[in-house]
């Protein structure tokens, strides 16, 4: 609850009101040992000291949260900690480190079928590769990114007419037991 808050300040540009939130949310997941939450909580953390500029602070919060994961198996979160740390250096214009951090990213996302961060992280790899001078590869990007939209765009498009045919053959059994 915390975090989500923290969030909304975070996006509504109010950082100083967001940053306790989420310091106090990493304390209480920190009570109940959860390093999952922890990690994640970090990246949220150094998201708030990237955008005052405070990069070594950042770059320690990041470094705790990638270790967190690492010691704790919790590979469930290494998707978000990696699209974390490939923001702040993209922030930093450090796009090579961005590319290493979001290929990372990548990789996880793809090896546990997590899409939550695969679009803005498809977006951070087009950018940097860009900034890089790589324009092949950011095109590769780019074009990986419209091939996943076009899978994800025809799983939603199957379910809706999936429910659609459903939908028809419940009410063609009402009209026949209507008339039964």
């Amino acid at each position: 609850m915390l975090n989500n808050i923290g969030e909304i300040y975070y996006a509504e540009e109010d950082y100083e009101k967001g940053l306790p939130l989420f310091e106090e949310a990493f304390s209480l997941y920190e009570k109940v040992d959860d390093k999952g939450k922890m990690a994640t909580t970090l990246v949220d953390i150094g998201k708030y000291h990237d955008h005052n500029e405070q990069f070594e602070r950042a770059n320690q919060v990041y470094g705790q949260a990638l270790q967190l994961v690492q010691e704790n198996d919790a590979n469930a979160f290494f998707p978000y900690i990696y699209h974390g740390i490939a923001l702040h250096y993209q922030s930093k214009d450090d796009h090579q480190q961005a590319i290493i951090y979001g290929e990372k990213a990548l990789i996880e996302m793809k090896d546990q079928q997590n899409d939550a961060y695969q679009i803005p992280n498809y977006e951070l790899l087009h950018e940097s590769y860009a900034a890089r001078g790589n324009y092949q590869r950011a095109y590769e990007i780019r074009d990986d990114q419209m091939e996943f939209l076009d899978s994800t765009n025809n799983i939603a498009l199957k379910t809706k007419v999936e429910a659609l045919q459903t939908q028809f053959a419940v009410e063609q059994k009402e009209s026949e037991n209507k008339l039964l």
